[in-house]
């Protein structure tokens, strides 16, 4: 996020018809991250669980486990169109 003493100096340099240059803002938070993420996006990556698998002895869940368990947590945080809301 853009720091509010840079926004205010971008909302100073607003053109004529108002606007306050918003993409501005935008390039400097992206010049603030590191690394950048745009590069990365579209690139193929190779990832597996082998290691974790190795050292870690551990086993992922199944499709069908990790399916039910996503549902089950969907409905009982109340984020499903029909499901109750949430227990406080």
């Amino acid at each position: 996020m853009a720091d509010p003493e840079h926004v205010n100096r971008i909302n100073e340099q607003a053109d004529d018809d108002g606007r306050c240059g918003k993409q501005d803002v935008v390039d400097e938070s992206r010049a603030r991250c590191k690394p950048a993420p745009a590069p990365e996006l579209g690139k193929i990556k190779n990832a597996t669980n082998e290691k974790a698998k190795r050292v870690l002895d551990w086993a992922p869940r199944s499709r069908e486990e990790a399916i039910v368990a996503t549902a089950e947590s969907l409905v009982r945080l109340g984020l499903l169109k029909d499901s109750p809301p949430k227990a406080a």
